[in-house]
């Protein structure tokens, strides 16, 4: 049923996402349809990111859920750590499921109109605000190279709720031409 939202399959940065209203605009890009992923269109949501690491036996070090306060081109810009029992027990169910391991970022929608929570992608790698988790106490980077070390984890289950990042893009002007002051 409509609205769907269709997603270029190997997209970035939310470019090329189109909102299909109707039979006619779905029939634009059924030639292509493979190009994309088709979703349920949820108009009244929240997202969540959740940093995750899995160590190579399987075992979940951390899972931290993350509410997206601002987003810039596809790119969190503001992010707080949110501590919600349900979504970290259903990334824990996601993660077992697909026998994910390493550094993993789940990304969910919760439509607030039923307070379902949807699984919108996974994403094999740190997300671009993975930063405000290590800032919360689950220091992702210090997994990876403990794990690649040899070292044993210990489950992190003591990050900090409520730890807010803002990002920014910074503009710096170069003055290439000495004659120019």
């Amino acid at each position: 049923t409509f609205p769907l939202i269709a997603k270029p399959r190997f997209g970035s940065a939310s470019r090329g996402i189109r909102i299909i209203s109707s039979d006619k605009e779905f029939d634009e890009i059924a030639e292509n349809i493979t190009d994309y992923l088709i979703q349920e269109y949820i108009a009244q949501r929240e997202e969540y990111t959740v940093d995750c690491y899995i160590d190579a036996h399987g075992t979940p070090i951390c899972t931290v859920p993350r509410k997206r306060l601002e987003v810039v081109g596809g790119e969190v810009s503001r992010t707080v750590t949110l501590r919600d029992d349900r979504i970290m027990e259903l990334s824990r169910k996601v993660i077992d499921r697909l026998h994910l391991r390493g550094t993993v970022t789940l990304q969910f929608l919760r439509d607030i109109t039923t307070d379902r929570l949807l699984l919108m992608e996974i994403n094999p790698r740190l997300g671009g605000g993975a930063v405000c988790s290590v800032h919360a106490g689950a220091d992702l980077p210090s997994f990876i190279l403990s794990e690649w070390a040899g070292m044993s984890l210990t489950p992190c289950d003591n990050w900090r709720d409520g730890t807010e990042i803002s990002r920014y893009q910074q503009e710096v002007v170069f003055y290439n031409n000495p004659n120019d002051k």
